[in-house]
């Protein structure tokens, strides 16, 4: 969770206001914070169940529109952060 603060002190402004991440829908739903970060244009990735952290699938409907989202956003000029949160999968979801 750090990490986006961390990212935010390094990053030098001209980058840090083009840049947007990816993160698990629920942390949108915190208090003050949620709110924040969809002011800052972060985007919420869906997952497929959403209380399980073993599973990895996304929800693609869900997903659909995000994507459409991060393409625009990077068509024009913007930056996508990425920061893991510490999850490991340790199954092939590529099927």
């Amino acid at each position: 969770f750090a990490d986006g603060f961390l990212f935010s002190a390094l990053t030098p402004q001209r980058v840090i206001s083009r840049a947007r991440t990816l993160m698990k829908s629920s942390f949108f739903g915190v208090p003050i914070m949620g709110s924040v970060f969809r002011k800052l244009g972060h985007m919420p990735v869906y997952f497929a169940k959403e209380d399980d952290n073993t599973s990895f699938s996304v929800d693609r409907e869900k997903m659909a529109k995000v994507m459409e989202e991060m393409r625009s956003h990077l068509a024009n000029g913007g930056v996508l952060a990425f920061c893991p949160e510490g999850g490991i999968n340790r199954k092939d979801q590529s099927t």
